[in-house]
């Protein structure tokens, strides 16, 4: 019996850490209200973005180096406590998009934001439908001070 416990916990151990493996390359995924996603994944030294209802025939994609997505860390206010948020920023033209992560005391909040010509739209993420792997994200370089968004 303890021979047989033994094997089931190694053959636990080795598919859970190739599922891990499997997706490291993830950045950011998200599910939106409507039902279109948001694929965020780093391939060696470049950024790949995908969103649409179908991640293979996606509306938009765009790749970009990753020393041009920026990440940055900061406090809010949640209830008169300070809760501790993550944004990932990346650019295709004049159009900036940025994940946002609050951790709040209600629980995580996981949203798409896009910057364009002037305008923003904050996109909010289904509950249990979002991951961010937070050790790749904070690894990309931080968002310069003097960082604008046109």
């Amino acid at each position: 019996m303890p021979a047989a416990i033994l094997v089931y916990a190694a053959l636990l151990l080795c598919s859970t850490s190739a599922v891990a493996s499997a997706n490291s390359d993830i950045l950011f995924y998200c599910q939106t209200t409507n039902g279109k996603q948001v694929h965020i994944q780093q391939h060696d030294s470049n950024v790949r973005y995908r969103f649409g209802k179908n991640p293979a025939h996606p509306e938009l994609e765009f790749t970009q180096p990753k020393t041009q997505v920026y990440q940055r860390n900061f406090t809010v206010d949640d209830n008169g406590y300070r809760a501790h948020a993550r944004q990932m920023w990346l650019h295709n033209g004049n159009a900036h998009y940025v994940t946002t992560v609050l951790y709040l005391s209600k629980g995580t909040v996981y949203s798409l934001g896009v910057y364009h010509d002037g305008k923003d739209v904050d996109i909010p993420c289904r509950r249990r439908h979002a991951f961010e792997n937070i050790t790749r994200i904070d690894a990309l370089p931080e968002l310069p001070d003097d960082f604008e968004v046109e």
